[in-house]
């Protein structure tokens, strides 16, 4: 594995970590608020985020 491609994993590891923590966070917030109808919504578009990052990922690394 190049050097390159090291720091390409590490910046998807961070950027799915990062994207994690958002909406961990903003579901968190949401029950606190009593919101729970908000967390639906957080819950349905988190794996469209981690595949949009995912595939922006994948067209800068091919």
């Amino acid at each position: 594995m190049s050097i390159d491609s090291e720091l390409a994993s590490t910046d998807i590891e961070r950027q799915l970590r990062e994207l994690h923590d958002y909406y961990a966070f903003q579901v968190n917030v949401a029950v606190e608020e009593g919101r729970e109808g908000d967390i639906d919504g957080l819950v349905a578009s988190y794996p469209d985020e981690a595949a949009r990052l995912i595939e922006e990922h994948q067209a800068r690394i091919s």
